[in-house]
């Protein structure tokens, strides 16, 4: 089973890397993290964090529409192949009570 994740962020780099790492750690293996126009230092972070490879960046314009931004989820997460995706704030943190998202039984 494989797990993907898109986070919205918007000037966030105080919560933005223990995110990342948080769902690296439950089991995430793809997250698409789209910026909403970041003026701090998100941008310089994600640029770097991208060389991982399983992080894409998305910027996005505040004025796109919410139809056309779901869409582009969409899109993403079936060419990505992956089962379950989750979606999230950068300071939102999931935890399955085991620590993994592969050992949820109700998602098989």
């Amino acid at each position: 089973m494989r797990f993907g994740a898109f986070i919205n962020t918007l000037d966030e780099i105080d919560v933005l890397p223990a995110a990342i790492e948080h769902l690296r750690a439950i089991g995430v293996e793809i997250t698409w993290v789209m910026d909403y126009g970041s003026s701090d230092e998100t941008i310089a972070y994600l640029a770097e964090a991208e060389a991982a490879g399983d992080l894409w960046v998305i910027h996005v314009s505040p004025t796109d529409p919410d139809e056309t931004v779901d869409r582009l989820k969409l899109r993403l997460a079936l060419a990505a192949g992956v089962d379950w995706v989750l979606f999230l704030d950068s300071d939102e943190f999931w935890l399955p009570a085991t620590g993994s998202l592969a050992d949820l039984e109700l998602l098989e």
